[in-house]
């Protein structure tokens, strides 16, 4: 019986995403465990264009008749759960919506208008972050990504009518997506969020150890809020590595170091040992190395492309990989005790999830492309992944990249350049920020190479990643289970948690379970056995990248992690 809440979860693409079993998960976890009302809305063929099958070359390689099996699977995708209901988005949409649909495309596409507006939601902007991005691209301008962008155009807009539609009929409480920040997406939740209703937008935080893993985040103000916005993660350094956490930061860095997490672009280690790796990029083995890691920019541009983000072209100029990259040949050529390898991040060309190469690669490569002998580029089809370089390297120079956590975590000194910046983690966990002037990122290489390895750098990226992997997730095969809800009782004080019960265990409603598990309130238990857990990771990491240059620190370096004592 349900409790009075609806809970609608759009799930256009269910039958061919990853994440679908997730969602169905959640859809049903809702309405068996929190009696609450659960609608899948599923495309129904209306988004066909715009679905990834349709959008990629896979669908080169099926017939008409496979292509259309497709599209029923996805509708009858909601059938194999009792407790949940399924609704189609085009039963949603009036022919005078597609009427309405097709005169705004026309219109914008004939006057090559990407700021559509409607009912006051900046639709156009955010189909234009989703062609930017898909197609890795800087603008709008080539026929290729502005037929994308109108094709997608369409999709959102029919997604927008038939979610007002839904909400008219349906009379939900809140909307449930995954993956928010695309266009159909977005505009399917504007709807939702223009009436004061709740969003809750949740996307994969699965593992090897916990793959019904989710997170949950709530949408305000028409974004999404992140993890690097909450107040709680400012001195992640204060909550230490807990012995049930150990598990799942093992199965992180094995992933990582082998290439083969869903999360890693880079490749495992290629088992040469340093000066093998010196040789193969080139390298005067007499020289120290900075490797400065660039990041994927696809989102930043996208972002700002869409005008998704506040900023002024200045600012958005400083953020710049190019820039970053011209300032490293100018220390190349003043710096002459070191020398710098700049790592162009994988995913600016082909690679395994978006086969599209990136416009900003050329231009880089040609800005390496100097026969300079103190700056050199790493690129994916040299054969050197993240973990080679990892061993040759004194310090490493990071801007905005998740492989800056993973160098901390092998123990080497990171430092941020041109002021404090970080999209993939708090820039406080680096040693230093050097603005861009030649005489401070000397000073800062400098220090940061005197200091060397140190178990401080690995300590405070593992206590990071520990808060993002396990502490911020919601296991749904853990959620209401006895034993799950014992262990942690006498941890969380709070009544209202995301494991969805009470302290005398009368279940919550689905909207507290949301809003629970989108606050993770979850205490940390006492950290005093971390040495222990922080030693066992440390030594999986140098034998999985054995032979390690920097091995000499280690022996010291566990000898001090067994001696310290640790901030609790």
């Amino acid at each position: 019986m349900s409790n009075g809440e609806t809970i609608i979860h759009f799930r256009p693409f269910a039958a061919v995403v990853a994440h679908a079993q997730l969602e169905a998960d959640l859809a049903n976890l809702l309405s068996t465990q929190y009696t609450a009302r659960s609608i899948s809305v599923f495309c129904g063929s209306m988004l066909r264009p715009s679905c990834v099958v349709f959008d990629s070359k896979i669908h080169k390689n099926l017939s008409r008749r496979d292509l259309n099996a497709l599209c029923r699977s996805c509708k009858s995708s909601g059938k194999n759960l009792a407790d949940v209901s399924d609704v189609l988005l085009e039963n949603f949409t009036t022919r005078e919506d597609r009427k309405r649909v097709s005169e705004i495309v026309r219109d914008a596409s004939e006057g090559k208008k990407f700021d559509v507006e409607v009912d006051g939601l900046p639709i156009g902007a955010w189909t234009t972050y989703d062609s930017l991005i898909s197609r890795k691209a800087v603008d709008l301008d080539s026929e290729e990504v502005s037929t994308h962008y109108f094709k997608n155009l369409r999709s959102s807009l029919l997604a927008f009518f038939a979610s007002k539609a839904i909400i008219a009929s349906l009379s939900p409480t809140a909307l449930v997506v995954h993956s928010y920040q695309y266009a159909i997406n977005r505009a399917f939740a504007g709807a939702f969020l223009a009436q004061g209703l709740a969003v809750y937008d949740i996307y994969n935080a699965g593992s090897t150890q916990k793959p019904r893993a989710i997170r949950i985040n709530k949408v305000k103000n028409y974004r999404k809020t992140t993890l690097l916005e909450d107040s709680r993660l400012n001195h992640p350094q204060e909550s230490p590595i807990i012995e049930s956490e150990v598990a799942e930061l093992s199965a992180w860095l094995e992933g990582k170091t082998s290439g083969q997490s869903v999360t890693a672009y880079s490749p495992g280690r290629s088992g040469l040992d340093a000066s093998s790796i010196r040789e193969g990029l080139g390298l005067d083995p007499n020289k120290k190395v900075a490797l400065y890691l660039t990041s994927s920019p696809d989102e930043l541009v996208a972002s700002y492309g869409a005008r998704l983000r506040d900023g002024s072209t200045a600012q958005y100029s400083a953020l710049d990989q190019e820039r970053m990259v011209s300032f490293l040949q100018e220390a190349a050529e003043e710096i002459s005790d070191w020398q710098f390898v700049v790592r162009l991040h994988p995913r600016l060309v082909s690679e395994r999830r978006n086969k599209h190469q990136s416009e900003r690669f050329e231009s880089l490569s040609n800005m390496l492309s100097s026969d300079s002998n103190s700056l050199f580029a790493n690129v994916p089809s040299d054969g050197f992944g993240i973990w080679d370089l990892a061993m040759i390297s004194d310090v490493v120079i990071n801007r905005g990249s998740t492989a800056g956590l993973e160098m901390l975590a092998a123990g080497l000194p990171v430092i941020t350049l041109g002021g404090e910046f970080h999209e993939a983690y708090p820039s406080a966990l680096n040693n230093r920020i050097v603005e861009l002037d030649l005489e401070s990122l000397r000073r800062g290489l400098e220090a940061e190479q005197a200091s060397g390895w140190s178990i401080e750098n690995s300590r405070r990226a593992f206590r990071w990643i520990a808060t993002w992997l396990c502490r911020t997730a919601v296991d749904l095969a853990e959620v209401g289970a006895d034993t799950e809800s014992e262990r942690l009782e006498s941890k969380i004080p709070e009544r209202t948690r995301w494991d969805g019960r009470s302290k005398d265990r009368e279940p919550l409603s689905a909207i507290s379970f949301l809003e629970s598990a989108a606050s993770w309130k979850r205490e940390i238990p006492d950290g005093t056995a971390e040495k222990d857990h922080l030693g066992n990771l440390m030594v999986q990491l140098f034998d999985s990248l054995h032979p390690w240059s920097g091995a000499e620190g280690l022996v010291s370096g566990l000898a001090d992690l067994v001696t310290s004592e640790y901030r609790k």
